[in-house]
């Protein structure tokens, strides 16, 4: 270790400790009385979501990229043809012998195909190999989108580049941990959600966000950089969403559902509190499911279906019925 040490302090890029690196890196905190090896297995089949794989005049270009080496015939590419109302209105699979190949560098080949697809629609493909499904990715026009909030946002965050950063930058966490609120915030208003920042200095025992659908459920949110149960993250949470209840019970809304929301910047497998948290009603969004949202954000969404996908996710349908009544 105290080579290792002098090897950093030594370095072209200079660093005190193993521990600092590791921060640098946004890596999970360091434990010393274990040792770990994270090995990661490549795809051999893959969606080519490069721009080459665009809708462009009502012409879908569609692109599996497969491993050299592999018998490309194994590689089947599947897709649905989605329309601005969230309808499928086409769907179909080509095996290798329908696509166009053509070398893609040192590594990998790709097979192509072009379908025909109504104006505003995206494409849905999946990349399988040997009959399993391994990836799959969205295939949008860049000069259209069919998400009109997310083209209305796209109108001052050009690409999301500045919703991308307030919600996975690190060093812009660091400086304010409030910038990752604000990210979440514009994800929320893309999904069809009705925002409120309570961002006001005058609030200070307050959640970060109200999300409301159209039918008038609500998302308490609380947003973090760090463990979902720092400083009494969540009895502040349950006892903010039992405070807004109360209050819609008293104003004659009984039938309103609060859904208790934490976000963090972890990723699942760094959670240490999750399954504490979903016995109590609370539902965790993490890194992974920000970088998933944000894919899915080019398609137009339902508020609606994307609430009650969440309560579904802590609460059992037999607590739903009773709920219900």
């Amino acid at each position: 270790m105290a080579e290792f040490q002098s090897d950093l302090r030594s370095g072209i890029v200079p660093y005190d400790s193993v521990a600092e690196l590791a921060g640098e890196l946004n890596l999970y905190p360091l434990r010393w009385d274990i040792c770990s090896l994270d090995v990661t297995a490549e795809g051999i089949v893959a969606i080519d979501l490069s721009g080459r794989a665009r809708i462009q005049n009502g012409v879908a270009s569609l692109m599996i990229r497969v491993a050299k080496g592999t018998d490309r015939k194994q590689a089947r590419l599947g897709y649905r043809v989605q329309a601005p109302d969230r309808r499928a209105t086409k769907r179909g699979a080509f095996d290798s012998s329908q696509l166009t190949w053509s070398e893609d560098g040192d590594y990998a080949v790709v097979g192509s195909v072009d379908i025909d697809v109504p104006k505003g629609s995206v494409v849905q493909a999946f990349a399988s190999y040997g009959g399993r499904w391994i990836h799959q990715g969205w295939i949008t026009d860049p000069d259209n989108s069919a998400n009109v909030r997310r083209s209305m946002h796209e109108v001052f965050d050009q690409n999301l580049e500045g919703t991308k950063k307030s919600l996975f930058d690190v060093k812009s966490h660091k400086q304010d941990a409030r910038i990752l609120e604000a990210g979440v915030g514009n994800l929320l208003f893309m999904y069809g959600f009705a925002v409120n920042p309570l961002s006001s200095h005058f609030t200070t025992d307050a959640a970060d966000l109200l999300a409301v659908s159209p039918n008038g459920n609500i998302a308490v949110i609380e947003c973090t950089t760090g463990a979902i149960n720092s400083n009494g993250k969540l009895s502040k949470l349950l006892a903010r969403s039992a405070a807004l209840l109360e209050k819609l019970e008293q104003t004659g809304n009984p039938h309103l559902k609060v859904l208790p929301i934490v976000v963090t910047t972890m990723r699942r497998e760094a959670l240490t509190d999750e399954e504490i948290a979903s016995s109590k009603g609370i539902c965790i969004a993490t890194c992974e499911d920000l970088e998933r949202l944000v894919g899915e954000s080019l398609i137009p969404q339902n508020a609606d279906q994307a609430f009650e996908s969440l309560w579904s996710l802590v609460h059992s349908p037999q607590e739903q019925l009773i709920l219900d009544r």
